[in-house]
């Protein structure tokens, strides 16, 4: 069986805890050779009714 070579983990954070816990495992679990993308969407839309 071939090792599995991970290049990029995407990690999608909306700040709550469940996510900024998720992210501390990701950034402790990876290795070093692969890059960390954080995703963070913001509803334009949504932001300019409240």
């Amino acid at each position: 069986m071939e090792n599995l070579s991970i290049n990029n983990i995407l990690v999608p954070i909306d700040y709550s805890k469940t996510s900024l816990n998720a992210l501390d495992y990701v950034v402790l679990s990876h290795n070093y050779q692969s890059t960390l993308h954080l995703l963070h969407i913001i509803d334009l839309y949504r932001t300019q009714e409240i």
